[in-house]
């Protein structure tokens, strides 16, 4: 199984949104955030072999970036995750993602650090901060767990977006 974790593309400020009276949870990307998210999604999409399953955090800024990577990919969003909002807990994910394939989960930081580093060195202390857009490729031979991943590559929106046709 091969799992990408992604880190949620740039969104509004969250401050001056807090001035709306909306929810943080409905804080959507910004155009240029939107415009880096399909550069990256682009590149990402040169790099999978086989079509992905598409998962994500309920937050609109997660489910936004979800559906530019699901349509870069040519499949739809799979599922909303509760356990991909800020603060869920990894082994609700990963019972709901399997233990085949390619899954994509879309979240936001310090999660997605953490869960590398729990699937990588078997502990949430996380030692990669994911940049907005950025993502980063773990393969599980014997299923996803607890220290049992190899990383495939981790990039950076910039470079992901270099790789695009």
């Amino acid at each position: 199984m091969e799992l990408i974790l992604v880190r949620h593309g740039p969104a509004e400020d969250r401050d001056a949104f807090a001035g709306t009276g909306r929810p943080d949870r409905e804080r959507p990307l910004t155009i240029g955030g939107r415009r880096q998210t399909r550069g990256a999604a682009a590149g990402l999409a040169t790099l999978l072999t086989d079509p992905p399953r598409v998962y994500t955090s309920p937050f609109v800024r997660a489910n936004e970036t979800a559906e530019i990577i699901a349509t870069a990919c040519g499949v739809t969003v799979t599922r909303s995750l509760a356990a991909l909002a800020p603060g869920g807990r990894r082994d609700r994910v990963l019972q709901s993602v399997g233990e085949s394939g390619t899954a994509i989960l879309v979240g936001h930081e310090p999660d997605m650090g953490q869960l590398l580093s729990w699937l990588l060195a078997g502990h949430p202390e996380p030692f990669h901060r994911f940049k907005k857009a950025g993502m980063v490729a773990v393969s599980c031979p014997e299923g996803p767990g607890q220290g049992g991943a190899e990383l495939r590559w981790a990039l950076p929106p910039g470079v992901l977006r270099a790789l695009a046709p």
